[in-house]
């Protein structure tokens, strides 16, 4: 996997996403967001056939999220918050930077979101 462009960066509680232009393993375009210093994205975009860019998300990645958050339940609510503000803008960069012209599955439309919310906010403290 080979960063080519920087878009973006948050910090979110103990944890930094950054957003990237990335090329994965087979040479195609794609864009992520990575946790920390992990070479391996935690949610990003790639085509899928001639007109669609599908959403993959690290479930091992948001696990590990999960495990290492020592927050309370309300500051992981509006961490969550962030979070997904920051998923949206990135999402309208990846459309219109890397995906022009194609129909794209978000995140923030999806079940997977509602499966990262549940775990992460409702963690037993």
């Amino acid at each position: 996997m080979k960063h080519i462009i920087f878009v973006d960066s948050i910090c979110i509680g103990i944890f930094l996403f950054r957003c990237f232009i990335f090329e994965n393993d087979r040479q195609e375009i794609c864009f992520g967001i990575f946790l920390d210093d992990h070479t391996a994205p935690l949610i990003w975009f790639e085509r899928e056939g001639d007109d669609t860019a599908s959403l993959h998300t690290n479930d091992e990645l948001t696990q590990l999220i999960n495990t290492r958050t020592q927050s309370d339940k309300e500051t992981r609510k509006r961490n969550f918050k962030s979070f997904l503000q920051f998923v949206k803008d990135s999402e309208r960069i990846a459309s219109k930077m890397v995906f022009k012209g194609r129909k794209v599955e978000y995140l923030s439309k999806s079940q997977d979101l509602s499966k990262i919310k549940k775990d992460y906010v409702n963690k037993v403290d």
